[in-house]
């Protein structure tokens, strides 16, 4: 809902749509916080890279080598017009996750033995 001078309100509060980012950049809604991100997309598309690794690993990036991975990650996406199926597939495809260790399961017990 919009008030008659244009605020954006939820119910009766007043959404505040303004923010910043941890660099100090600050922004008053959508339209200026994409046009920051824009300005700084090869970065930005590193750290989505970096996140979603991370997630798709279950650890964090430790090695110099997988931070060389990471970059070229980001390479790729931006050669790709950005475009989050090709970070997907380029995660799926990394020479990380296709050799990923799965977590050591816990011991089975032998509880059917009588």
């Amino acid at each position: 809902m919009r008030s008659a001078a244009g605020a954006s309100y939820d119910g009766e509060f007043p959404i505040d749509a303004s923010g910043s980012f941890p660099n100090g950049r600050q922004f008053s809604g959508p339209t200026e916080m994409k046009a920051l991100l824009l300005e700084s997309l090869p970065a930005f598309a590193e750290s989505i890279a970096e996140k979603m690794m991370t997630y798709a690993l279950g650890r964090g990036m430790e090695s110099s080598y997988d931070r060389l991975v990471i970059r070229n990650l980001a390479a790729e996406v931006a050669a790709n017009d950005y475009r989050m199926q090709s970070l997907i597939l380029g995660i799926v495809r990394s020479e990380l996750f296709q050799q990923r260790r799965a977590a050591e399961d816990p011991p089975i017990r032998e509880s059917l033995d009588r």
